[in-house]
């Protein structure tokens, strides 16, 4: 639809970074887009698409260069904080839901960024434009314990003193003390996706999802001050 609309040459698919970067320097020395990797086109009114690309090792990625914007017209208000802004850790998410985009746009695969540049970006944004909070808009901003534990004492150790939200799965976590962990590291919010209290329900659209994890971890969050 948008290639017919008569105002769009090319769309990418998937990951763009890599494509929008070659497509630049193929602009730059007079090239044709047909080669790159990524992109979609009409050829006598039928689309054609170049192939798929690889997914992106996120820790190839320069840092986000936010000189390119004004994080301050960005900040969002939330949880009791004034200037909270969005960003990212990783990309994807391991499951399968029926519903979900994941499985065909990342294939069920989850990937992260360095935790050291997330930290750093953080720590750049609050210093120079005075962030005090973040809301990460990953579809899975933790896939298991030992990367919650080691992002909170990162973000300890920075003594970044900031807020921040979150998506998270049911049952990566259980010990009420992790709760306490990541509100200390400056958690005030962590969203679930319960999507149905039908354990059958559940089931039939593939979300790996227990309930008897549900009512533990809003109590632990809720007790933690989350």
């Amino acid at each position: 639809e948008a290639l017919r609309s008569g105002f769009v040459d090319y769309i990418s698919f998937n990951e763009g970074e890599h494509t929008w970067l070659e497509m630049a320097n193929a602009f730059d020395a007079g090239e044709e887009f047909e080669s790159i990797k990524g992109l979609g086109y009409l050829k006598d009114g039928k689309l054609v698409h170049t192939g798929n690309r690889e997914f992106i090792d996120l820790s190839t990625l320069p840092d986000l260069d936010w000189n390119l914007v004004n994080p301050k017209n960005y900040f969002q208000k939330s949880y009791g904080y004034d200037r909270m802004l969005g960003t990212y850790m990783s990309k994807g998410c391991t499951g399968r839901c029926a519903y979900c985009y994941n499985p065909g746009f990342h294939r069920s695969t989850r990937r992260c960024r360095p935790l050291e540049q997330v930290i750093r970006e953080m720590k750049y944004l609050k210093e120079n434009f005075g962030a005090d909070g973040f809301d990460f808009t990953d579809d899975l901003m933790f896939a298991n314990r030992k990367e919650v534990v080691d992002f909170c004492n990162a973000i300890i150790d920075a003594k970044l003193d900031i807020c921040w939200s979150g998506y998270l799965g049911f049952g990566i976590l259980n010990d009420p003390n992790d709760f306490e962990l990541m509100h200390k590291a400056g958690c005030r919010s962590m969203i679930y996706g319960v999507e149905s209290a039908s354990q059958k329900v559940l089931k039939s659209v593939n979300k790996v999802v227990h309930l008897d994890k549900v009512k533990s971890n809003v109590e632990n969050c809720l007790k933690a001050g989350i």
